[in-house]
């Protein structure tokens, strides 16, 4: 608004003729006040009867701007306000909305599932891809609710059978105890419990890629392997092993079997304690010292004890969930 129009409008109320929305106006403005000033000293001939209490009516002008006191149309009442209101109203709720679906999309994109297995039971997970994984027991696999990048990356700790969607655009990563095991889509078993020492990939079928790097050194050992091949890094040898398999022992598993073959007892009885949920205690004198052939096959572990005891000189003792075994006196 003009100056010129300001004190065309002061002068109004000074003579009391001024519309409640010239009024409205002058409140309204952060230059009244001294407009006022302004316009009163400039202004002797409407205001100059004798009887007229010309500080009295400066004053009361004055405390009606300070106060801004007179009844008027609210802000938020006016039918321009009310279409804008309406504009922010919506503008707000589709921004609240693409926040909110930005928000939760990054979210699944940050949120990891965990699944375990436990001790009783295998399972089977679909991942986002399309991937499926079939866990063994006493295994945990951990993976984000959204593939996002270039890299799909899990985490294992235990064993599984992967099934993975071919995406050339997307590596597979497991990440299990400082190894990984790269794909592009294959079929592969992963052996990785914290208590073995050692990771285990076995190809079915495709090509792997596995890689260790020195969490101290940040060094970096990796090795390929072709289908019907493991390779198995020992953390406490620092190095890989690669061998010649038959994959359908590695993974008799997947199908309620353990099978060993001329395998270290000490071999045997950790995967004892997992598939049966016991806490199997090896004597020192015989670790090292025998090898095990068998094959386990829905016997129970009474069973599996009394076989092995028939098979090389030991005894034991079951109490619970507890198995001693120790050499045969």
């Amino acid at each position: 608004m003009s100056l010129r129009l300001k004190a065309k409008q002061l002068k109004r109320m000074m003579l009391g003729i001024a519309s409640e929305k010239e009024k409205q106006e002058i409140y309204n403005s952060h230059e009244s006040n001294s407009m006022l000033e302004q316009v009163w000293n400039n202004t002797n001939s409407e205001l100059s009867q004798p009887s007229f209490d010309k500080q009295r009516l400066f004053q009361k002008i004055s405390n009606q701007i300070d106060n801004n006191n007179v009844p008027a149309i609210r802000w938020y009442q006016k039918p321009s306000f009310r279409v804008a209101a309406s504009i922010a109203v919506l503008v707000t709720i589709s921004l609240s909305a693409i926040y909110f679906v930005w928000n939760n999309r990054n979210f699944a994109e940050k949120q990891m599932l965990t699944v375990f297995s436990g001790s009783n039971l295998m399972q089977q997970v679909v991942l986002p891809d399309g991937s499926k994984v079939v866990i063994n027991k006493q295994t945990t696999i951990k993976y984000p609710k959204v593939f996002k990048g270039k890299v799909r990356r899990v985490e294992l700790s235990g064993e599984a059978i992967f099934e993975v969607t071919h995406n050339p655009n997307q590596a597979f990563i497991v990440a299990a105890n400082n190894v990984e095991v790269e794909v592009l889509g294959t079929v592969f078993n992963v052996m990785a419990y914290p208590t073995d020492g050692m990771v285990t990939a076995t190809l079915i079928s495709g090509k792997v890629k596995l890689k260790y790097i020195d969490p101290s050194t940040k060094k970096e050992q990796s090795i390929t392997i072709a289908p019907n091949h493991s390779a198995t890094y020992y953390f406490n040898q620092n190095r890989f092993e690669v061998s010649m398999v038959d994959v359908s022992k590695v993974t008799a598993w997947e199908q309620g079997k353990l099978i060993f073959s001329d395998e270290p007892i000490e071999s045997v009885v950790n995967k004892l304690n997992r598939w049966y949920g016991v806490e199997i205690s090896l004597s020192n004198d015989l670790k090292g010292k025998y090898r095990l052939t068998m094959i386990v096959d829905n016997e129970t572990i009474d069973e599996v004890l009394l076989i092995i005891s028939k098979t090389i000189p030991i005894g034991y003792s079951k109490s619970d969930k507890q198995v001693s075994i120790y050499p045969k006196q």
